[in-house]
């Protein structure tokens, strides 16, 4: 057995003991005490389900894609390609998660951590949600505002935490300074951090970073500071 991960940004989430654990646990038991080789050996090639074998590692949480072959040396190779997180959660229970550009789900790696910006408040568990308020729809407008600050490299530079109020409203917390952003719910996103930046680039150069405790974006036009 030969995996292969891909890597992105240099790092790699899960590597291929996970998918000899993964194979092996899945296909003869994880109190076997050979190992995935040492199983993978005494097979015939006709006794192995390249599908089935595919579809297992496709569903593990971290795997974007995979390719499983066998050579002409009659050896099963695998490759992969990782999920790339955007945003790492944590709920109201404190539980950590990644999710990707798709809003998919993937649990703290053992191996890296990814350098991205962090949620957190009032991400509820999915059995408490409601169909309006739950886990997967905050997820869902987290990964969409995520990836609006990511695609923007001065609004990546300013902040590091998005904040879920209890409402579902968001609130942004910046790398520098006091002044946190008041976003309100999605709408309007691109009209808000266009008079966001208009803000930070001709009125906080004259009055300071520091004067602002709060900076309102919900009302439509306005940008309103509340003073410390």
């Amino acid at each position: 057995l030969t995996v292969n991960i891909e890597p992105i940004e240099e790092k790699r989430y899960i590597l291929p003991e996970d998918i000899g654990k993964l194979i092996k646990e899945t296909f003869y038991g994880e109190d076997n005490p050979k190992t995935v080789q040492e199983l993978l050996s005494d097979e015939t090639l006709g006794t192995i389900n390249l599908k089935a074998l595919e579809e297992v590692i496709d569903n593990y949480a971290w795997v974007k894609s995979s390719d499983v072959y066998v050579d002409a040396n009659n050896n099963i190779t695998v490759n992969i390609i990782q999920r790339k997180p955007i945003l790492r959660c944590f709920d109201e229970r404190n539980n950590a998660f990644y999710i990707d550009e798709f809003a998919h789900q993937m649990p703290v790696s053992e191996h890296q951590t990814a350098r991205v910006i962090v949620a957190n408040g009032y991400i509820k568990n999915p059995e408490e949600g409601t169909k309006e308020d739950s886990l997967y729809n905050v997820v869902d407008s987290l990964c969409k505002l995520a990836l609006f600050i990511q695609k923007d490299t001065f609004l990546t530079a300013q902040f590091e935490q998005i904040y879920v109020e209890r409402n579902q409203d968001f609130t942004l917390i910046p790398k520098v300074g006091d002044s946190e952003v008041l976003l309100g719910d999605l709408r309007l996103l691109e009209d808000k951090f266009k008079r966001l930046r208009v803000f930070y680039l001709e009125a906080m150069p004259r009055e300071g970073w520091r004067k602002y405790g709060k900076i309102n974006l919900k009302y439509k036009k306005q940008v309103v500071g509340v003073k410390n």
